[in-house]
């Protein structure tokens, strides 16, 4: 099957650039009925801050950064850099891959992983894949959105479970990672 170079470009359209759920946060809050955390999230591609980049036959396509910064109830920030690397296989779908943030490159703070650090630059033989599989998204055309659902097992025990629906004005991710039935990301 020859690949859709398209269809990784409209889910890059869909993924690349800022999302604030603000108003989100505010309407729960005034409401009493407070679910999600405020949360920013940027994602930017993150080619140009690697160096020794090699192109992918297998699964061309880009690493990017995806910076998420949360505000939970208690007032606490965090801090979530994540290195992903979108890619279209063989078969024509966009895949996920996740690295692990080598965080030792701005000194262990995670705060200080972000696109804009222009101190920041990583090389590719550097990079290692994390416990997250490969994972290829369902492409729906009705609703040109792109879904994926899994889990996995980490090694400290925990499940690790990854929800996302990334479509036209729609962005739901859940991540959990439960173990003992709590779930260790907040």
């Amino acid at each position: 099957m020859e690949v859709d170079r398209d269809l990784l470009e409209l889910f890059k359209k869909y993924f690349l650039g800022s999302f604030d759920n603000r108003f989100q946060y505010e309407a729960e809050k005034a409401s009493g009925k407070l679910v999600h955390p405020q949360a920013t999230l940027i994602c930017e591609v993150l080619d140009s801050k690697i160096t020794n980049l090699r192109p992918r036959k297998d699964l061309p396509g880009n690493f990017v950064l995806a910076d998420a910064r949360f505000v939970l109830a208690s007032g606490e920030s965090r801090s979530r850099p994540s290195i992903l690397y979108f890619g279209k296989n063989h078969h024509g779908q966009v895949v996920l891959e996740s690295y692990n943030v080598p965080l030792h490159l701005v000194g262990g703070r995670a705060e200080d992983f972000r696109f804009s650090n222009e101190a920041l630059t990583i090389d590719e033989t550097a990079l290692e894949r994390n416990y997250f599989p490969p994972t290829p998204y369902n492409f729906d055309s009705q609703s040109s959105s792109f879904t994926i659902d899994c889990t996995t097992q980490l090694p400290s025990g925990a499940v690790f479970t990854l929800r996302e629906c990334i479509g036209p004005n729609q962005l739901e991710i859940l991540e959990m990672a439960l173990r003992d039935g709590r779930n260790l990301l907040g």
